[in-house]
C-alpha cells in the first residue's frame, strides 16, 4: 500500500494562514482537512468554500475545447472566423489550436482591457469582451510567437458559445466537465464581484 501526502498548500494573507492538507492511498483521498478562515476573523474554511481561481480556470476553457473537437463539432485547425465571422479577414489565419497554446500572435490583453475601462472587478460579458478584442489585429504571425494571453481564452470561450448555442457557463462546463467530475459547486468565469455567500477573498499583506 503507498501512501502520498498531499500539500500542504498555503496561502498566507495579512491576518490569517489558509492551508489545505490531505492523504491520498491508492488512488483515492482518504483523509484531508482544511485550516482558516475566509476572512479574518470570519467564518472558518470548509471543503464547499468556493475560491475564485482566476487564470486557473483557462484549463476548463481548454478541457470544453478539447471535448468538441473529441466530439467532432470543433477542429484544431479551424480558423477563428468560422466561428466568429465578425472578427476582421486579418484574423483568418488564426486557428483553435495557436489559441491554445497562446501562440496566435494577440496583443497584449490587459492594455486592450484598459483601453476599454476595464479592471478586474468588471463586470462584461464574452460577448462585450469580444467586440473589443474585434478592434485590434494580431501583432505577430500565428504559430511564430509565444505569448500568453487572457484574449485567446476569451475567443475560446467564445468559441464554444457558439459551436453549442448555449452559454458557456450555465450549460456546457457544468453539464459536461463539473457534472461528470462530481464538482458540483464549481462555477466557472464567475464575474469577481458576484455575492458568493463565503467565498473567500484574497489580500495583500
Amino acid at each position: 500500500m503507498s501512501w502520498w501526502c498531499i500539500g500542504p498548500t498555503t496561502i498566507s494573507t495579512a491576518a490569517s494562514l489558509v492551508s489545505f492538507a490531505g492523504v491520498a492511498s491508492g488512488g483515492s483521498i482518504v483523509e484531508w482537512s482544511c485550516f482558516g478562515s475566509v476572512e479574518p476573523r470570519g467564518p472558518h474554511l470548509d471543503f464547499e468554500s468556493r475560491f475564485y481561481v482566476a487564470s486557473i480556470a483557462k484549463q476548463f476553457t481548454g478541457a470544453a475545447v478539447a471535448t468538441l473537437v473529441l466530439n467532432g463539432r470543433v477542429a484544431l485547425d479551424d480558423s477563428v472566423r468560422r466561428w466568429l465571422p465578425d472578427l476582421d479577414p486579418v484574423w483568418d489565419e488564426v486557428r483553435v489550436r495557436h489559441l491554445l497554446s497562446h501562440t496566435a500572435g494577440l496583443r497584449e490583453s490587459n492594455a486592450l482591457d484598459a483601453s476599454a475601462g476595464w479592471g478586474v472587478n468588471t463586470r462584461i460579458t464574452t460577448g462585450e469582451r469580444v467586440a473589443v478584442i474585434a478592434q485590434s489585429a494580431p501583432e505577430s504571425a500565428p504559430g511564430t510567437v509565444h505569448r500568453y494571453s487572457n484574449h485567446g481564452h476569451v475567443l475560446l470561450a467564445a468559441i464554444v458559445e457558439q459551436a453549442t448555442a448555449g452559454p458557456f457557463v450555465d450549460e456546457f462546463a457544468r453539464r459536461h466537465l463539473f457534472e461528470p467530475a462530481g464538482m458540483t459547486n464549481t462555477q466557472v468565469s464567475l464575474p469577481v464581484q458576484c455575492r458568493v455567500p463565503d467565498r473567500p477573498r484574497g489580500r495583500t499583506p
